[in-house]
């Protein structure tokens, strides 16, 4: 019996490490989207914000 539940805790923690692993694929394709598309955001905003500044920052 305990060498029953020693296999069984090995599959779980197999089974655990590939979800984990997948699951780290998956958030890191997901900030490289989120950081991408950030950045095309923020070099739009430093393009607006360098038009906008001889108005000053209040005179948007």
């Amino acid at each position: 019996m305990a060498t029953g539940q020693l296999v069984q805790i090995r599959i779980r923690r197999r089974a655990f490490e590939v979800f984990l692993r997948a699951f780290e694929g998956d958030l890191r394709v997901n900030m490289r989207r989120l950081y991408s598309k950030t950045m095309s955001f923020g070099r739009h905003g430093i393009r607006r914000g360098a038009q906008k500044a001889p108005n000053g920052p209040l005179g948007l």
